[in-house]
C-alpha cells in the first residue's frame, strides 16, 4: 500500500478509537495521527456541560457555516482548562472555533439579539466584539506531527 493510504487508514482507526474511549486515552494518543492538534481551551468558567471544538478548512466562505466543518470534538468541560485533541485530515490551513456548551444542548446559545451567551474562542485568539472574526484572523497552518494551540474562552 502507498504511504498516503496507510496514513489515512491509521488516522481513521485512531480517531475512531479516540471517539469511543475516554478523554485520557484521546490525549495520550494525541500526536499519533499525522496531523494532530492538541488544543488547550483556557478560561473555562465552570465544569458544566461540554467544550466543543470545530475544525474548518481553508475556505473562508465556509468558516462558521452550519454543517461545513471538517471535524469536531466534544468533551466534558473542566473549570479553568479543558484539553482536546482533534486530527486534521491533511496538511494545510485550518481555523478552529471553540465554545463552552454549558447547557449541553449541542449548539451555541444566543441572546435575543443574536450574541452568544456561552463562552467562545478561536485559534489565534483574535479580538471579538460584536461580530465573529474573519477566517484570516483565525487561520493556522497544520503540518505533519502534533500542533499545540491555546484558545482563550471569552464570556
Amino acid at each position: 500500500m502507498n504511504r498516503l493510504l496507510i496514513r489515512s487508514t491509521l488516522t481513521f482507526i485512531i480517531v475512531l478509537f479516540c471517539s469511543s474511549s475516554g478523554l485520557a486515552k484521546s490525549l495520550q494518543l494525541c500526536g499519533h495521527t499525522p496531523y494532530s492538534i492538541l488544543i488547550h481551551v483556557e478560561g473555562v468558567k465552570n465544569s458544566k456541560g461540554n467544550v466543543t471544538i470545530a475544525l474548518y478548512d481553508d475556505n473562508p466562505d465556509l468558516f462558521l457555516k452550519k454543517g461545513k466543518k471538517v471535524g469536531h470534538r466534544r468533551v466534558p468541560a473542566l473549570k479553568g482548562k479543558t484539553s482536546v485533541c482533534i486530527a486534521a485530515p491533511h496538511e494545510g490551513t485550518y481555523a478552529i472555533a471553540a465554545y463552552h456548551d454549558e447547557d449541553g444542548n449541542g449548539k451555541v446559545t444566543r441572546s435575543w439579539i443574536g450574541l452568544p451567551t456561552e463562552g467562545f474562542g478561536f485559534s489565534n485568539n483574535p479580538d471579538v466584539n460584536l461580530s465573529p472574526p474573519k477566517h484570516s484572523e483565525t487561520a493556522i497552518f497544520i503540518a505533519e506531527g502534533k500542533t499545540i494551540l491555546h484558545v482563550n474562552i471569552q464570556y
